[in-house]
């Protein structure tokens, strides 16, 4: 039954590459399949509530990089200070590459004042990882609702991957 649906699908899929291939030269198949899986445009009201998570994301993260900044002021390990240190330096360089990539999508900007930092509620340097781990995974999966976010999310996800890192490296002693 499956096999059967999966090959009509297969010829429609091959049919409609092939009215696409009449209608666009081929330097803009890509924006045509764009187009027919957004539609004519880019519906305004989801951006809203994606700016609106962008925007709690990035209070967020100035939270997160304040809290790592005290931890590693406080600390009495060298190695949680040395890792602090590396993790405050790369949640400030996505962050910026994260609002950046962003607000290039969207046509958005942050105003002064708007970014007012939303700290986390515990003070332990692993618990902080996993709420910059979650935050992170909450977000790629908001955006990726939206193909236009598809460079947003893969700069999240060069986030991710580095806390993951962080998360094994802070296993260490």
């Amino acid at each position: 039954k499956y096999l059967k649906i999966w090959l009509i699908m297969e010829i429609i899929d091959k049919e409609a590459l092939h009215k696409l291939a009449q209608k666009y030269s081929q330097e803009s198949m890509a924006s045509a399949v764009i187009d027919i899986v957004m539609g004519d445009s880019i519906v305004e009201d989801d951006n809203s509530d994606m700016v609106e998570s962008m925007v709690m994301y990035i209070r967020t993260l100035e939270g997160i990089r304040i809290r790592l900044k005290e931890i590693h002021w406080s600390t009495k390990s060298n190695f949680e200070h040395e890792q602090t240190d590396m993790l405050i330096g790369a949640v400030m360089s996505f962050e910026d590459e994260i609002a950046e990539a962003f607000m290039g999508v969207c046509g958005f900007r942050f105003k002064p004042g708007e970014i007012v930092p939303m700290f986390p509620q515990c003070n332990e340097y692993k618990d902080v990882i996993k709420i910059l781990s979650n935050i992170t995974l909450y977000m790629i999966n908001k955006l990726s609702s939206n193909i236009v976010f598809l460079g947003v999310i893969d700069k999240l996800e060069d986030l991710y991957a580095y806390v993951n890192k962080m998360t094994y490296l802070s296993t260490q002693e």
